[in-house]
């Protein structure tokens, strides 16, 4: 007699592998700081937390800070966000760049900076409203 002969031949896990999948991609953007939890829309600096004390972005650190760049060098810029509990996210690619003189030096959306001419700039990022 088999034991076995009652059970099917074939077990179809295709669901519950697509929705571990999906939870895994969940967790993953929530991990990366994708879906910041209590981000300020607003301000240039917020250094509280709202009267129900969630975490709020307090700053935008970007490094690295007071860099030389050769003309027609390249330089890797990073951003992060710094949130009221002291937690960081890496929000390099989520934030929008830009330099204070587009003539010296330009940088493109992943934080790219390219010297194109002698002289001083500032690069800058801003994430949720905040600008670093």
């Amino acid at each position: 007699m088999n034991i076995f002969s009652n059970f099917p031949k074939r077990i179809d896990y295709k669901g519950s592998f697509l929705l571990l999948i999906v939870y895994l991609i969940i967790i993953s953007f929530i991990l990366s700081g994708c879906f910041p939890v209590g981000s300020s829309q607003t301000g240039a600096n917020n250094n509280s937390s709202n009267s129900s004390g969630s975490i709020t972005l307090k700053f935008i650190l970007v490094t690295p800070s007071n860099l030389t760049i050769l003309v027609n060098g390249t330089q890797q810029y990073a951003a992060t966000a710094v949130y009221s509990d002291n937690s960081t996210v890496n929000v390099t690619n989520s934030a929008v760049w830009a330099s204070s003189d587009t003539t010296r030096v330009v940088i493109n959306t992943a934080g790219l900076a390219r010297g194109l001419t002698t002289g001083s700039t500032t690069i800058s990022a801003s994430y949720a409203g905040i600008t670093g």
